[in-house]
């Protein structure tokens, strides 16, 4: 396996440690020589997956919709832009 997909929102989740965690989980995944490939979001738990992945020195993919690319690509070290 050389890549994970992580699922989750946009927004920062219902108690403070959902970030913490979130980032936590970034930083894990890279420690293991991990790929993150995820929604693009740069906010809540999955900029914060991707952040902690970023400064862990990981690689990061974004999965963004065309239409909203110019919202969501900041935590990301490469992305892809489809259609839906």
């Amino acid at each position: 396996m050389t890549a994970v997909t992580v699922f989750c929102g946009a927004s920062p989740g219902r108690r403070p440690g959902h970030l913490r965690t979130a980032a936590e989980l970034g930083r894990a995944l890279a420690g293991a020589g991990l790929k993150l490939v995820h929604g693009g979001a740069r906010t809540g738990l999955m900029g914060a997956v991707a952040d902690g992945a970023l400064t862990a020195g990981g690689a990061v993919t974004g999965v963004v919709p065309r239409g909203m690319a110019a919202v969501r690509e900041r935590s990301v070290s490469s992305s892809v832009r489809v259609t839906s």
